[in-house]
C-alpha cells in the first residue's frame, strides 16, 4: 500500500501519535532544563555558605593564634630570668691570702647555712 493512501487513512491518529511524542520531547527537554537550572543555583547557594564557613574559621584561626601569642609572651615575661642589682657593703676583707684554720672555716660555713 503507498504511503499516500496509509496517510489518507490513518491522519488523524498520525496527527495525535506526533502530537503526543512532540508533547514527550518538549517536556523532557524542559525537565532537563528546569534541573540543570536548580542544579546550578544549588552549587551557588553551597559556594556561598562554604566561602563563609572558610572565612570564619580563618578569623577564628586567626584569633586562637593571636590569643596564644599573648598568652606565649605572658609566661615568657613571668618565666623569664630576673636580674637584680643589690648593694654590696664591705665592711672589710676577711680571710685575705690567708691560710683558713677549723674556726675559720667553722665561721664561713656557718654563715653559708653549712654544717
Amino acid at each position: 500500500m503507498p504511503i499516500y493512501l496509509i496517510l489518507r487513512r490513518y491522519w488523524l491518529p498520525l496527527l495525535l501519535l506526533l502530537i503526543v511524542v512532540v508533547s514527550l520531547i518538549t517536556i523532557k527537554w524542559y525537565g532537563a532544563n528546569q534541573y540543570s537550572k536548580g542544579v546550578s543555583s544549588a552549587k551557588s547557594t553551597m559556594q556561598i555558605k562554604l566561602d563563609e564557613l572558610n572565612i570564619k574559621q580563618a578569623q577564628k584561626m586567626a584569633q586562637a593564634s593571636a590569643n596564644y601569642q599573648i598568652e606565649k609572651t605572658k609566661r615568657e615575661n613571668e618565666q623569664g630570668v630576673k636580674y637584680v642589682e643589690v648593694e654590696k657593703i664591705v665592711d672589710r676583707v676577711i680571710y685575705r691570702n690567708v691560710c683558713l684554720d677549723d674556726d675559720g672555716l667553722s665561721a664561713i660555713n656557718s654563715a653559708a647555712g653549712h654544717k
